[in-house]
């Protein structure tokens, strides 16, 4: 369910912008997903789960997967150490596709990977074992974190302002014939991409109990119900201020 979250977010992205830039958008959905899935396998899993003394940072004994058996991730729980390994792979790719998302029609493909390579390695992982781990500075603060508020979100829109910032303003954001910005080459991408994500949602975010039982079906519940009434009330608002009903104005709320 989750693994499909990633060529979900490149569309949602991609049916936005200008035709000629949907290809570099979806390539780069992929790319993030390769580069992060072998940067958490090499290292980053250990980084962000392993038992450490630290309160910011695990160390590099589970590096390649070592010392991870077959055991339960969880002792007296049911789920694989190796499955929750995959599983929680997806918490750091989407991090990182939203953030190095910022570059749509900003700046080179090449040059954001290496910025979302080391901004998962010294900001995600770190922050993923403060919030999580047990000796983690936050968790110990009582942080309140369940399946990425913090840790996915609230990182990745800061990192994606402030990278914004640093690469500039997008070039030829208005169309040389009317004089308006581009319209959203394709908002059906944008439609069906949404679609997938809120679907992956309720499995990323049920799935984070590793286990299957009434709080779980509270968790989808109140997961569909968030989505549901932020599309409302972003639709409202944006009609308020344009007088239109909008797809992209749906999809954005939903998200």
């Amino acid at each position: 369910g989750v693994m499909i979250l990633t060529p979900a977010i490149g569309m949602f992205y991609g049916g936005t912008l200008k035709r000629k830039n949907i290809i570099q958008i979806l390539f780069q959905s992929y790319m993030v997903t390769a580069l992060i899935t072998v940067q958490w396998f090499l290292f980053g899993y250990s980084l962000a789960v392993s038992p450490s003394a630290s309160h910011v940072l695990g160390n590099f004994s589970w590096g390649a997967l070592t010392h991870i058996g077959v055991g339960p991730y969880v002792e007296g729980g049911t789920i694989p150490s190796i499955i929750y390994f995959t599983f929680s792979a997806f918490f750091p790719i989407a991090t990182v596709q939203i953030f190095v998302g910022a570059i749509a029609e900003r700046s080179r493909l090449l040059p954001s990977l290496v910025v979302g390579f080391i901004w998962c390695t010294v900001v995600y992982c770190p922050l993923a074992y403060s919030t999580w781990c047990a000796k983690g500075f936050l968790y110990n603060l009582g942080g309140l974190e369940f399946a990425g508020g913090g840790a996915v979100h609230i990182a990745s829109g800061g990192a994606s302002l402030a990278y914004s910032f640093f690469i500039g303003k997008r070039k030829d954001w208005l169309d040389p014939k009317t004089k308006k910005a581009y319209e959203p080459q394709n908002t059906v991408i944008t439609f069906i991409g949404v679609s997938i994500i809120w679907f992956s949602w309720l499995c990323f975010n049920s799935g984070t109990l590793l286990a299957v039982n009434t709080r779980t079906g509270y968790i989808m519940a109140n997961t569909q119900i968030a989505a549901s009434s932020a599309l409302l009330a972003f639709v409202a608002v944006d009609y308020a201020f344009t007088r239109k009903w909008s797809l992209i104005a749906a999809c954005e709320g939903a998200v």
